[in-house]
Order: C-alpha cells, then structure tokens, then sequence
C-alpha cells in the first residue's frame, strides 16, 4: 500500500481510482465493507484501491473541547486498512487551510486533479467541503458532468443497533468486550510500552505482571479481563487488569497484565493487549492472602474461557508457553 501524507504529495494521479473517504475510527465492520467493496470495484475496473482520511479527526478540529477519544491511534488506523488490500492511502492533516475547501474545489482540485476519480464510494450521509457545504446530490450532479460514478451505501447493522464508532466508544468504555469484537471484527487493542513497577505482581502475589503506559485513548472500565498479549511475533494468553489497586490503597489508574506460563522479562519492550472478555470487577481485599487466591481464581477461569473459544477466529490463534 502506498501512504501519501496528503494530497500535496501525490505527483501522478492512480489510474481508474475508487475513491472512499472517511475518518474510519476504529475500523470498525461497517467501514471494512465500505473499503472491501473499493476493493473490489477497483479490481474489477483494473483500477486502483484508494482510500482518504484525516488525522485529527476532523470533529476534534472543529470542536477540540468536544473532542471525542479515538478507537485506534493513526498507526494502527493505517495498519488496519492496509490489511484489506488497498493499493493508496492518502492521510490528510486536516487543518485550517484545508477545511477552507470549498465543495466544487475538493471534487476539481483533489478527486480530479489529484486522483483522477471514476468511482467514489460514499455514505447517504456524507457531507464535505467548507461549511459541510458538499452533499451526495452535489456529488451525484459533478459526477454526470465530470463523468465518473457515485455509489451509495447505507449503514450497517449488529444485532439490534447500526455500527458506529459512537457506539463502539460507549462499549468499550463499559467493559462490553465480546459486544465490541463482534462491532469491530477483532478484538479491541491496547498498545503500550512496559516500564518497571512496584514489582508486588512478582514478589509478593507470585503473578508477575507488565505494566503499560497506553497510546490509545480509551480504557475500558476497571476489572480483571481475558485477553492475550502481542510480543513481536507471539500471541500469549493473559489476565489483564485495569484499576487503581484498592487492596493497596492506591489512586492512580494501571494497566497491567500477567502473561499466563510466560517467564521473562517485557521491560522496555512495546506491547500490544487484546480484549476478549470482562470476567469480574475490580474489588478491595481484606488481604494480600484473598487477592492472591482470587488472582489464582481468575487465571483459571481465563483459562478455561480461551478453552472454550479454541475455535473462535477472533480470538485466535494463541501462543501457550510450554
């Protein structure tokens, strides 16, 4: 896939683009249809894949006081929809010169000009340019002028609600995890760099634990979940925690995870955890003694749900340490 940051870098316009343009927070199942059915429109075409979107997202650029946490940072955004095969990414700063665009002026200077568009791909509800001065209706009339396609598309649904990554944030930050693998069509992921801690994990409660200092910008709610963690090339099962320590009477908010069987050293390594299930809240213990046969408890039961999911695509595969 090529990356262009911005329109201003691209020299020589893609031949027979389709084009979808989005913030595409989260990569979520209803914008993976979207990008797949560019995809596949290109190929059948013998013309290019391409998709645009903007970094800020373009609701933190016009309301920052309201802006709304991200699902995925911009390098994980980038690596999920280069996994669906698309051939250009344009990553587009949005800024004040850019908002300043004029509807006709982005279909003519950047569709046009710059990728030379014969297909674009869009919502029902896509608006763009200065002022959200640009509509499907405005595109549809440049396109007969300008001779190429618009095509349409309509939200997608999950069991009882549409996809959105609104509603994927709410989830999320509820602990909704199996609930949110099935909006995103992976599990949510929290990538982070491990620093040395307190060491209690280790040395007093006998589960030694990786600490991490998150990228992403939202954590789910406080408690003990299933997961599994990425190291380089490994995928490890995990009981991973969220919370503030309250059997040590602490305040501020860890992330922290214990790698099941795993022995070794993550220190300055970065990691990246993926969750699958919330198994239990976050509680204070009368002692050391009770949190550690609960932390015994959890690892088991852990266990014994990643057991029950051997077959589930979206958990695995994982790696168990011999």
């Amino acid at each position: 896939m090529i990356i262009y940051n911005g329109f201003d870098e691209i020299s020589r316009p893609p031949e027979g683009s389709v084009v979808t343009i989005g913030n595409f927070d989260g990569v979520h199942i209803g914008h993976k249809q979207v990008i797949n059915l560019v995809v596949e429109r290109a190929r059948q075409a013998g013309g290019k894949s391409v998709v645009i979107t903007f970094s800020p997202h373009t609701r933190a650029f016009f309301s920052p006081d309201k802006a709304l946490p991200m699902i995925t940072t911009l390098d994980q955004r980038i690596e999920l929809i280069s996994r669906l095969g698309v051939d250009v990414l344009v990553v587009q700063t949005f800024n004040l010169d850019f908002a300043a665009i004029t509807a006709e002026d982005f279909v003519n200077k950047l569709l046009l000009d710059r990728l030379a568009v014969s297909r674009l791909i869009v919502s029902s509800k896509f608006r763009f340019g200065k002022d959200a001065g640009g509509d499907v209706e405005m595109l549809n009339k440049m396109a007969g002028e300008h001779g190429f396609d618009v095509e349409e598309i309509e939200d997608v649904r999950y069991r009882y609600t549409f996809v959105s990554s609104s509603f994927i944030r709410q989830a999320i930050a509820k602990g909704e995890m199996e609930m949110v693998m099935g909006l995103l069509g992976r599990p949510y992921r929290i990538t982070g760099k491990v620093y040395p801690d307190t060491r209690r994990g280790t040395e007093l409660l006998n589960f030694p634990t990786s600490n991490i200092s998150p990228e992403n910008e939202i954590i789910p709610v406080t408690g003990i979940y299933a997961s599994a963690v990425d190291v380089g090339e490994k995928r490890y099962p995990a009981a991973t925690y969220i919370g503030t320590r309250p059997t040590f009477e602490g305040e501020k908010l860890v992330i922290e995870t214990h790698l099941i069987d795993f022995h070794g050293s993550l220190y300055g390594q970065t990691i990246s955890i993926d969750y699958f299930k919330k198994m239990r809240e976050d509680i204070k213990f009368d002692s050391v003694e009770a949190l550690k046969n609960q932390i015994t408890i959890d690892v088991q039961q852990i266990r014994e749900y990643l057991s029950r999911h051997a077959d589930d695509h979206l958990i695995q595969p994982i790696d168990w340490p011999e």
